[in-house]
């Protein structure tokens, strides 16, 4: 006699054991036995509801079916394919944008004092309180001027004393640059200065001619303007 395979034995018995979960009044004629009537019972069977011969089927599977299945069937079945993300190539270059504080380059040469976190704050205080309201490039170019200072004659070669040197910065002598709190932008305005970005290099002085300022500056030249301020060597 020949010897059944053991796939086909659990086929049987997958198939035997599916058979028992359907009703029997949805089974073939010759399911049910027609040639012995007597043998169905009279009592009706309820049918299980499909999501728990579903179950069933699945804890059969598990059980049994993982030992004989192929080995391609057992990857395709346990293992869900995952999809590598393809990176975008935008058809424009981005445009450069500010430094942020936490990845700016180190000090460029131009500037001999170290971007230390000391020196970020008072550069950004002053900024806030002498530009405060200007855009971007304006404080940018405000930060500069004091830096320059930093390496003109005549002027202490520390930030902290260039700030604090009795009538140079009005919102030094007003008592605004104490109370200063320099926003977002300004820090990242005084970073990129510290950075090296130094618009007008060699400028020492600024006004802003709607505002009060020492007649003597109207009389500086070589001068340029950025937006509502003007710059001076």
């Amino acid at each position: 006699m020949r010897r059944i395979r053991p796939r086909f034995t659990v086929l049987i018995t997958l198939l035997t054991a599916l058979l028992h979960m359907v009703s029997p009044a949805h089974r073939a004629p010759w399911m049910l036995g027609r040639l012995r009537p007597a043998s169905v019972s009279a009592t009706p069977v309820r049918a299980k509801p499909v999501g728990q011969v579903v179950l069933s089927l699945r804890q059969f599977w598990l059980r049994h079916g993982k030992a004989w299945a192929p080995a391609v069937f057992r990857s395709a079945l346990s293992a869900h394919p995952t999809r590598t993300p393809v990176p975008r190539r935008l058809p424009y270059p981005l445009p450069a944008l500010p430094l942020a504080v936490s990845s700016a380059p180190p000090v460029a040469a131009t500037h001999s004092s170290r971007a230390s976190v000391s020196s970020l704050h008072w550069l950004a205080q002053l900024i806030q309180a002498e530009a405060g309201n200007q855009p971007f490039l304006v404080r940018l170019c405000v930060g500069d001027v004091v830096l320059n200072r930093m390496q003109a004659a005549g002027f202490p070669h520390h930030l902290r004393q260039v700030i604090l040197q009795p009538g140079q910065f009005s919102s030094v002598s007003n008592g605004t640059f104490a109370q200063a709190t320099p926003t977002p932008q300004t820090i990242r305005a005084a970073q990129n200065a510290l950075s090296g970005w130094n618009p007008v290099r060699g400028d020492l002085y600024y006004y802003n001619p709607a505002l009060p300022h020492n007649p003597w500056m109207n009389t500086l030249t070589s001068c340029q303007r950025v937006g509502a301020m003007v710059f001076c060597p």
